[in-house]
């Protein structure tokens, strides 16, 4: 995200602020634990954070007149959302743009347009074979875990198989702790 906003001349990266750790980037560009540290005027936040935390974030940036765009992929939570961060939105003239990353987001404009197109076509979409991200960075949230990555296999007609590989930390119990069956649930929605 970081060396697509450098490479648009019409962009102007000001800061980055650290949600995690990250890594040194190399790039001359101010990395600030808040936003309330940026001396220049701020346009718009692109979040490039995983979906649970993305509302309370940009919630944030937009109750101080912050526009934001994000890629929030919870299905089940776009409306809600939507509607929690419009309030916010308009009542600090600001403005969110949701899920404008992949899924939902363009491919699901590209099945909208297909559809418009061949009404009575066939618009599911088949996903992967590959790893999927946002399900990986989710297991990765889950306490006790060291490691993990979720994998998408098409099984066709829009369905599709997730495995989810999990490397526990040392001495971690999974099973048996009421976070992680909590958090584990989000991975289904």
């Amino acid at each position: 995200m970081v060396q697509a906003a450098l490479n648009e001349s019409d962009l102007n990266l000001v800061a980055i602020q650290k949600i995690h750790e990250v890594e040194a980037l190399g790039i001359n560009v101010p990395i600030v634990k808040s936003v309330d540290q940026v001396k220049e005027k701020i346009d718009v936040a692109i979040l490039s954070i995983p979906s649970l935390g993305a509302p309370a974030i940009e919630s944030e940036f937009l109750a101080k007149g912050i526009n934001t765009v994000d890629c929030f992929d919870i299905h089940s939570e776009v409306l809600s959302t939507q509607a929690n961060l419009e309030k916010i939105a308009q009542e600090n003239k600001s403005v969110s743009i949701l899920s404008a990353g992949w899924d939902p987001g363009s491919d699901s404009v590209m099945r909208a347009l297909m559809e418009a197109m061949v009404p009575k076509g066939i618009t599911y979409t088949n996903f992967g074979p590959g790893m999927s991200m946002g399900h990986s960075v989710v297991v990765r949230e889950i306490e006790g875990v060291e490691d993990a990555f979720s994998l998408t296999i098409p099984m066709g007609a829009g369905i599709h198989r997730r495995m989810v590989y999990v490397q526990l930390k040392e001495g971690t119990d999974f099973f048996k702790s009421s976070t992680n069956s909590e958090k584990s649930s989000l991975l289904y929605k």
